[in-house]
């Protein structure tokens, strides 16, 4: 059995078409996507399991992606964290998170920018 069977990427997004179809094309590359609606149900799952990477939409209501990218690196500094959003990425707050995130999706993305993802924060 393959080591990459085994890796799992927790998807945190309340959109739940977005992180399905995230987690499907995760499964393409042998990864497990584990999906939750919220940043503190990601907190929750982060504290039961261990993940190889975390991709979080941006703009949720509650907790938002920069709050959550700010509570992972403070309690799992050597945890990726990847961003994701369908919104302008100009504005100087979301360049500030997105020059500290591990990586980068914007939406609408293609089955190719999963992989160099993987293969870039990975190193897969």
């Amino acid at each position: 059995m393959s080591a990459e069977l085994n890796r799992k990427v927790l998807i945190v997004d309340d959109n739940k078409n977005m992180s399905s179809l995230l987690s499907e094309i995760l499964g393409v590359f042998e990864f497990k996507g584990v999906n939750v609606e919220s940043g503190e149900k990601a907190l929750e799952s982060l504290s039961d399991d261990n993940y190889d990477m975390v991709i979080t939409d941006l703009k949720m209501p509650g907790m938002s992606g920069e709050e959550l990218f700010a509570a992972i690196k403070n309690n799992y500094p050597e945890l990726p964290v990847v961003i994701i959003t369908g919104y302008s990425v100009s504005s100087p707050e979301t360049q500030n998170i997105l020059s500290k995130a591990d990586g980068f999706l914007h939406k609408p993305f293609k089955v190719t920018d999963v992989e160099g993802l993987l293969k870039e924060v990975l190193k897969m």
